[in-house]
C-alpha cells in the first residue's frame, strides 16, 4: 500500500460500507467523515485474508483492501501520526506490531471481537454447543489478555461503555492499568438525527430497523410483542414499519404480513433514509439480548423517538426512566405493554420523547465524543 501518511490517521478495521452491504461498520464511515470535517485525514484500510487487494470509493472515502502481510509492509514504513483501530483479532495485531513501537496505536473494542461466548448464550442451540464455544475462544482469550498486559508506549484501548468494559476484566481475568484505556461512546450524528419536538400524534407509529443477522438483535421478540398487542382494543390505531435483512428475517417476523397495519421492508438503507424514516415515527421498538452501547437506538433517540428496549448488557448506561422505557429481558408482554402505556398517555410520550434528544446529545453527541476521540489519537479539530 503506497500510503505515505505524512500527517494522517490510519483507520484499520474488518469491514467497511459499500455498495451491497452498507450497514457493515457504517458507525466507522460516520467516524471518518466527522474526523475529516475536524480536518483530520484519515486512510481506511481493511484487513481481509483470502481476499484480494481491490480498492473502491464509498461516498467520497477511498478505502483500500489489503492483507495483513500487506498491512504490517505499510505501517512498519508510513509515517501516519496514529492507527485506529476497530474489531481487532490476533491476525491483524501481528501485522500492526511491526509499526514502531512508540507509535500511537487505540484499539476501540466493541463487543463481539471480544466477549465470551457465555454472553452470547443465545446464539447457541444447547448447553454442549455453547462449551465447545467456550473452549475454541481460549485461544482468543490468551491472546486478549497477552495484549492488555503489552508494555508497548503507544498503545492504549478504547471500549464504548463501561459496563462492557468491566465485564470484558471480570471474564478475562486481567486488568489492564487504568492510564491504558477509556471509555468513549459511540458518536451519534446528531446533526442528521435531529430531535424537533414530536407530535403527540407520532406515539401511534412504531418503527424498528435492525439487521437480521444475529439473536442479539432480539427482533423475535418484535414479532411476539406484536402479536400480544393485536389482542388490545388500541391496536388498530398503531401502524408498525419494520425494516432490514438478515439470514433470520423470515423467522423472525414470520405471520406479520397478516395485519394490515404492519409494513414489513427487508432492504438496507442509507443513514439519510433513517433519519428519513425517523422524522415520520415517534416509538422505536429495539429489545435487544445484550447491546454494549446501541448505535442505531441511540440514533433514533437523538431523532426524538421513544426506545422501548430491555435493560440488559450496558443499555441501562444510556437509557433510563426519563428517556425511554427499560423492560426486562426475554419479555415480549412487558415490550407491548410498554408501548401501549404510550398509546394511552400522551403526556408520558412526549416527555420520554424530548428525554431522549437531550440524553443522547448530552452523552453521545459527536460535538461532545469527537474530542475525546482525537486526543486519544495525539490529534486536535484544526479551525478552517
Amino acid at each position: 500500500l503506497l500510503l505515505p501518511g505524512i500527517r494522517r490517521v490510519l483507520l484499520v478495521c474488518n469491514g467497511y460500507p459499500e455498495s451491497g452491504r452498507l450497514y457493515r461498520n457504517a458507525f466507522l464511515h460516520r467516524r471518518v467523515v466527522a474526523y475529516r470535517a475536524a480536518g483530520v485525514l484519515v486512510d481506511v484500510v481493511v484487513v481481509a485474508q483470502g481476499e484480494s487487494p481491490r480498492a473502491y470509493e464509498h461516498e467520497g472515502i477511498l478505502v483500500q483492501v489489503c492483507t495483513p502481510k500487506m498491512l504490517g509492509e505499510t505501517v512498519a514504513r508510513s509515517a501516519h501520526t496514529a492507527i485506529a483501530v476497530h474489531f481487532l483479532d490476533e491476525v491483524t495485531w501481528s501485522a500492526l506490531a511491526r509499526a514502531p513501537a512508540e507509535r500511537r496505536i487505540v484499539v476501540w473494542i466493541h463487543g463481539a471481537e471480544i466477549q465470551s461466548p457465555k454472553r452470547r448464550s443465545f446464539n447457541y442451540q444447547d448447553d454442549a454447543a455453547l462449551q465447545d464455544a467456550i473452549e475454541s475462544m481460549q485461544r482468543r482469550d490468551a491472546f486478549w489478555r497477552g495484549l492488555f498486559l503489552e508494555q508497548r508506549g503507544g498503545l492504549r484501548f478504547v471500549f464504548v461503555s463501561r459496563t462492557f468494559a468491566e465485564e470484558v476484566w471480570a471474564d478475562l481475568g486481567v486488568r489492564c492499568a487504568d492510564d491504558r484505556w477509556c471509555v468513549i461512546h459511540n458518536p451519534i450524528d446528531t446533526g442528521l438525527f435531529q430531535g424537533p419536538a414530536k407530535d403527540p400524534e407520532q406515539r401511534l407509529k412504531v418503527l424498528s430497523v435492525r439487521p437480521h443477522d444475529s439473536r442479539i438483535y432480539a427482533n423475535d421478540l418484535v414479532r411476539q410483542a406484536i402479536e400480544l398487542m393485536a389482542a388490545d382494543e388500541a391496536f388498530d390505531l398503531l401502524t408498525f414499519e419494520l425494516v432490514g435483512d438478515g439470514a433470520l428475517w423470515e423467522e423472525n417476523f414470520r405471520g406479520l404480513d397478516r395485519y394490515p397495519n404492519v409494513i414489513l421492508r427487508r432492504e438496507f438503507l442509507r443513514q439519510g433514509e433513517v433519519a428519513g424514516l425517523h422524522r415520520k415515527y415517534g416509538v422505536f421498538l429495539v429489545p435487544t439480548r445484550g447491546d454494549t452501547q446501541g448505535v442505531s437506538r441511540d440514533e433514533a433517540m437523538s431523532s426524538g423517538l421513544v426506545p422501548v428496549t430491555c435493560g440488559v448488557g450496558s443499555v441501562a448506561e444510556f437509557v433510563d426512566d426519563d428517556s425511554g422505557i427499560l423492560c426486562p429481558p426475554e419479555d415480549p408482554r412487558a415490550l407491548a405493554d410498554a408501548v401501549l402505556s404510550l398509546v394511552k398517555d400522551p403526556a408520558l410520550f412526549s416527555r420520554l420523547s424530548g428525554g431522549a434528544t437531550a440524553r443522547v446529545r448530552r452523552q453521545s453527541g459527536v460535538d461532545v465524543v469527537l474530542p475525546q476521540e482525537l486526543r486519544m489519537l495525539g490529534e486536535r479539530a484544526h479551525e478552517h
